[in-house]
Formats: C-alpha cells, sequence, structure tokens
C-alpha cells in the first residue's frame, strides 16, 4: 500500500493523524507497515489501504522528494525552546494555548489546559526574530580599492 501514493514521501512525518480508529504519527504508521512486510506478513491492503491513504493525504503531507524542503512542518506538544505556534494546525497534535509560566516563549502546543484568562494585559505572542540576510560579495561603498570604474 503506497500510503502517500506513488513516487511522494511522507512530507511532515511527526503529524499525528487526529483519527479515533488511528492516533499515530505518519512516520509511525509508515514504520508499522513496512515492518509488517520485512517479516513477510504484507502491507495494508483493500479497504483500510483506501482508508489510510486518505488520512495520509489529508495530515501528512504527502508531497514529491524534489518539494519535500517547502513543507511546514508540525511543532512538537510543549516545544518551549522551539518555534512558536499560532494556530491550533501547527501543533503535531494538542492545542496552541497560552501556558501561564512560558509566556515568555509564546504560544505553545500542549494538551494543558488554556491559562489565557492569566494573560497579562497588552501581552502578545512573541514574533521570532528573523535573521539577517546573508550578503555575499558585495564590494564595500565606493568599490573595491584600486579597481577601475565602470
Amino acid at each position: 500500500c503506497n500510503l502517500c501514493g506513488r513516487n511522494k514521501v511522507i512530507g511532515d512525518p511527526e503529524r499525528i493523524i487526529p483519527d479515533p480508529m488511528f492516533p499515530v504519527s505518519c512516520a509511525n504508521l509508515y514504520d508499522s507497515q513496512r515492518e509488517n512486510i520485512q517479516n513477510g506478513n504484507g502491507g495494508y491492503s483493500g479497504q483500510i489501504c483506501s482508508d489510510l491513504q486518505v488520512l495520509f493525504g489529508r495530515h501528512c503531507q504527502c508531497v514529491e522528494p524534489s518539494d519535500l524542503s517547502t513543507v511546514k512542518t508540525c511543532i512538537p506538544q510543549e516545544d518551549i525552546h522551539g518555534e512558536i505556534c499560532e494556530k491550533d494546525k501547527d501543533c503535531c497534535v494538542g492545542h496552541c494555548r497560552y501556558i501561564h509560566a512560558w509566556k515568555s516563549h509564546g504560544l505553545v502546543c500542549t494538551h494543558r489546559a488554556d491559562e489565557s484568562h492569566l494573560m497579562p494585559a497588552g501581552w502578545t505572542n512573541p514574533t521570532p526574530a528573523t535573521p539577517e540576510p546573508e550578503i555575499i560579495n558585495q564590494a564595500p561603498p565606493g568599490g573595491i580599492i584600486g579597481q577601475a570604474p565602470p
């Protein structure tokens, strides 16, 4: 069963498929099928394969290998040193919420109860610093010393 479809790969392997029958990460479900095949038990087939392909298409961001670098992967639960979430869909699992103890980080993906009632007046979700673009091979103002003008 090609879970992502022919010639496609999982773009967001840690995303949890929010389905009551398959509450598992995309990567774990893929690995489970691969292990079954290696053990001689065969992979998913028939209706189960069709159902899983729909779930993979909806949640796992299946893409061509050449497009893998364009995928925005999900944010792990309670990762207070990584990215800041803005919406629930940014999270691998759980919800994007304000947790007072982590207010300096910003909103966090979590299953904890939302504590926005403790949010200080005027608090805003921090914006991650955007790195300055690297300037390569740029001549200083006035040109390179000893270089003839154009």
